[in-house]
């Protein structure tokens, strides 16, 4: 059970997705509700494959489908938070009270490195025109070479790694 407590509604994770449904005349399963508790204990991103692979590994099984709808309410409630990363299929990862943060994106070999820098949403919003603006988080993507490529790319004479084909 989560005890993070979301800033604007001072709710968990559970109090909030409960008050999201009910609000829209929709059922509490029981399902919802461990895929919550599942995606809450989860700390990186991740798809709705290796997710539902998670639970299946754990004993829970679930439907695709029912993923796939559970996770669109959970975005919706602003619970969890859907990233496409370079050309990947969607990834999701949890979202934390206060938690916003860059994504460090490899364009080389599509690591993503996440730092945490509350600075940087007070330093967007220090133009004149923006300080009425009051965010409820930020996601940032900036995208070049990860340490490991860069090195491999110095030691190959500058040139990018390709990949072999099998044909």
């Amino acid at each position: 059970m989560d005890t993070e407590t979301y800033q604007d509604s001072g709710s968990t994770a559970q109090e909030r997705f409960r008050a999201y449904l009910r609000g829209r005349n929709m059922r509490c399963t029981s399902e919802r509700f461990a895929i919550l508790d599942a995606v809450m204990s989860t700390s990186e991103h991740f798809s709705v494959e290796t997710f539902g692979e998670r639970l299946e590994a754990s004993g829970f099984h679930v439907s695709v489908a029912t993923l796939y709808n559970t996770f669109e309410l959970l975005c919706q409630a602003g619970l969890l938070r859907r990233h496409r990363l370079d050309h990947k299929s969607a990834e999701y990862e949890r979202v934390l009270p206060g938690q916003s943060h860059v994504h460090l994106i490899c364009t080389n070999c599509g690591s993503v490195t996440e730092v945490r820098d509350p600075e940087v949403a007070e330093r967007a919003l220090q133009t004149g025109r923006h300080r009425r603006f009051r965010p409820s988080y930020f996601t940032l993507y900036i995208y070049g070479l990860c340490p490991q490529c860069r090195r491999r790319r110095k030691n190959d004479g500058g040139q990018p790694r390709r990949k072999k084909n099998d044909d």
